[in-house]
């Protein structure tokens, strides 16, 4: 559930950017033998779930950019909060370091 999300895609996008429902990513990686056309059900099923909070969703693909490129795979660590948005969320502290990362 870290390392793979769901993305919420304007309607526009989805025939260019995410076709075939790709941005159902996390849903697909779960449940991999659901159709794609399914997908957008599995999603709505698994936010109603009691692992709902641990899902990674975001509101477009420019957000995934930035968690993407926010840190260094060197200083990543398994199992850590990687975004200050994340770290914020979970009410753990973020430094005046953190801060100025704008993620």
């Amino acid at each position: 559930m870290r390392n793979t999300r769901t993305t919420r895609a304007a309607l526009s996008n989805g025939c260019s950017i995410a076709p075939y429902y790709v941005n159902y990513h996390l849903e697909h990686h779960l449940l991999f033998y659901v159709p794609c056309y399914n997908l957008p059900r599995v999603h709505k099923i698994l936010s109603g779930g009691p692992h709902a909070a641990r899902m990674e969703v975001q509101p477009n693909y420019a957000a995934v950019l930035r968690l993407a490129t926010a840190k260094p795979a060197n200083e990543d660590k398994p199992g850590a909060l990687v975004s200050n948005v994340r770290r914020a969320r979970a009410g753990a502290a973020v430094d005046n370091n953190q801060i100025s990362s704008g993620f």
